[in-house]
């Protein structure tokens, strides 16, 4: 990232419940036992995004609604621990932090989730919160979890689309299946990164050779598909018969939870500095695998 300039993540913020080590989900009226211990774990999309660019030594704001309560207490603690720059939305103080119960296997996991004040906070507040002259790029995350963000966040983009700022966006799990929804918003953004299964729904297609070109049609610059154990793929608008892809290294899976959102910063660490695309996917693949060695 350019000198002086810093990325601003905005979106969802959680605090998990994470079970882990189970080999299939609870059925009703039983208790299924785990010899994991079952753990308290700031999360959310946008929260880990912004934690693991601080980690990479990109100095990051993050911009998020939180409740005044213990889980946004998790929150505040892990984003200082880490030296990420905090901002929290106005009006969210009442409403309660969200939470998510994370049920995770090897393969794959499940969520529960409340979205607390992450449904509440509006972007048309950031610009009180950081001066945007001292932001090289936004990055959106945990899109479909953030309805006041979704509200608010065309305007936004609007606002600053002749400025130097690029920015992507990471939509997750749409949980209406409303994924048409973000369709217009899409040529406002830069980047689009989702895995495979985003793409195909956002795009209403069967496979990816014909998600990609569709979605290439309505970003300004690239789209960027992770594909788990199976890396990464990006198309640019510039070349779009030119396939760029990466494969992530082979690693002891422990918890698969997070291993998109580090992907993320590891890719924007080095795409919003040099607009290098295969060395980010490179970089983004080192560091989603190193995610899923470990817990949370």
């Amino acid at each position: 990232v350019k000198k002086g300039r810093a990325v601003l993540v905005c979106g969802d913020s959680f605090v998990d419940l994470v079970a882990t080590g189970l080999t299939q989900l609870p059925r009703w009226g039983t208790d299924t036992v785990t010899s994991a211990p079952i753990q308290i774990l700031p999360g959310g999309c946008a929260q880990n995004t912004a934690v693991h660019l601080a980690k990479l030594n990109v100095s990051t704001y993050f911009f998020t609604g939180l409740g005044s309560d213990a889980f946004g207490n998790v929150i505040r603690e892990n984003s200082k621990r880490h030296g990420v720059h905090l901002l929290e939305a106005q009006g969210c103080e009442t409403v309660g932090t969200g939470v998510c119960m994370v049920l995770s296997g090897i393969h794959d996991r499940c969520f529960v989730t409340h979205q607390g004040a992450t449904a509440h906070f509006r972007m048309s507040e950031v610009e009180k919160s950081v001066q945007l002259s001292s932001i090289s790029h936004i990055h959106i995350s945990g899109y479909f979890s953030c309805i006041g963000l979704q509200h608010t966040l065309p305007e936004f983009l609007e606002s600053i689309k002749n400025s130097n700022v690029t920015v992507s966006i990471n939509t997750g799990y749409c949980a209406s299946e409303q994924w048409h929804i973000i369709r217009p918003l899409l040529p406002l953004i830069d980047i689009l990164i989702v895995n495979e299964m985003e793409a195909l729904r956002i795009s209403h297609t069967s496979s990816l050779s014909e998600a990609i070109p569709d979605l290439l049609e309505l970003v300004k610059t690239a789209v960027v598909v992770t594909r788990g154990k199976d890396g990464a793929l990006a198309v640019s608008r510039a070349n779009p018969s030119e396939t760029i892809s990466c494969e992530a290294p082979q690693v002891n899976v422990v918890d698969t939870t997070g291993a998109g959102d580090s992907f993320i910063a590891g890719f924007l660490s080095v795409w919003v500095h040099s607009g290098e695309m295969l060395r980010a996917l490179e970089i983004g693949c080192l560091c989603g695998s190193h995610c899923v060695t470990q817990i949370g």
